[in-house]
C-alpha cells in the first residue's frame, strides 16, 4: 500500500506478523485518537492499530498527523 507494508495481517488483535513504514495519528470527530498505520483510503479507511484493525467512515475522521 502507500502507506505500509503489509506481510501478513489478522482481524485479532496480538496475531500476524505486520511490519509497517509510516506510523499515522487520526484524529475523529468524536475525540477518540486512533495511532496506526492506514492501509486503505477512501470512503472508508482501514487502519492497523496495537489492538487490531479498525474501519473507519471518511467522514468521521476529522484529521492525521504522521507520527513517523
Amino acid at each position: 500500500t502507500a502507506s505500509g507494508k503489509i506481510e501478513s495481517a489478522s482481524d485479532k488483535p496480538g496475531t500476524g506478523d505486520v511490519k509497517f513504514n509510516r506510523l499515522d495519528r487520526i484524529h475523529l470527530y468524536s475525540g477518540e485518537v486512533l495511532t496506526g498505520t492506514v492501509t486503505a483510503r477512501g470512503d472508508i479507511y482501514t487502519i492497523v492499530t496495537s489492538t487490531g484493525i479498525r474501519r473507519v467512515a471518511s467522514k468521521d475522521i476529522q484529521g492525521n498527523d504522521i507520527v513517523k
